[in-house]
């Protein structure tokens, strides 16, 4: 059974009589980050898939040169990993089972017996189809949003226009521009992505709103409560 949370609240879910192991939403070619417990930095690295109560596979993304990080990375090895999955935070303990090295090192992670999730969703969302730019410092991305609410939206870029996919995490300026239904003029969003998934040759970008001005907020509501009508 699923659990659901109002926003803000923590679900920890356990293996339990009912089900042999924890659920685990986390897709194929999602972003995720890791963390050496009682170390500050995190890494990002991919989900390259799963055997659900056996074990997750994960590729770091390249460090910088220099970086001691993936030394670090061996059999035994205690994780904690973060994954976001739509509007929720997800959390649990790992250690690392195997490395592989293939072109890269990839690593085979225990399959978690809890899971913490925290609900960060705290207005309405609704699905639509709005054609949009995305601007990554100098890269500007044709995108389309596919949900939207006051706090942030969920949009799709083809694999084909993104030359480096780092420039999602990297970029210092990142922006969204769209119209919305009713309004002559553009809107410019200041935005930040938090996770992105890639899917067959689209990028599925979950992005988070800041720092928006009232008058874009207010047509946000706008089209959302019509939207629902």
């Amino acid at each position: 059974m699923a659990n659901y949370s109002a926003a803000g609240e923590t679900v920890i879910e356990d293996k339990n009589s009912a089900r042999s192991e924890v659920n685990l939403p986390v897709e194929l070619g999602a972003q995720i980050e890791i963390q050496i417990p009682g170390e500050n930095v995190r890494y990002k690295a991919y989900s390259l898939g799963m055997d659900k109560g056996h074990f997750l596979l994960i590729k770091p993304l390249v460090v910088a040169k220099g970086d001691t990080f993936e030394t670090k990375l061996t059999k035994g090895t205690q994780l904690v990993v973060r994954y976001f999955h739509e509007g929720a935070l997800y959390g649990f303990s790992s250690e690392i089972l195997e490395t592989v090295q293939i072109s890269r090192k990839v690593f085979f992670l225990k399959y978690p017996e809890s899971v913490e999730k925290h609900n960060l969703r705290s207005t309405r969302r609704v699905e639509c189809l709005l054609p949009a730019k995305l601007r990554a410092d100098y890269n500007v991305i044709d995108s389309t949003v596919v949900d939207i609410s006051t706090t942030g939206c969920k949009s799709k870029v083809r694999a084909s226009s993104v030359n480096d996919i780092k420039i999602f995490s990297t970029c210092t300026t990142l922006e969204l521009k769209l119209r919305l239904p009713g309004y002559d003029d553009e809107f410019i969003l200041n935005c930040e992505i938090k996770h992105f998934v890639k899917s067959s040759d689209v990028y599925e970008l979950g992005i988070l709103f800041n720092r928006l001005p009232v008058k874009v907020v207010e047509a946000i509501k706008e089209f959302v409560k019509h939207s629902f009508h």
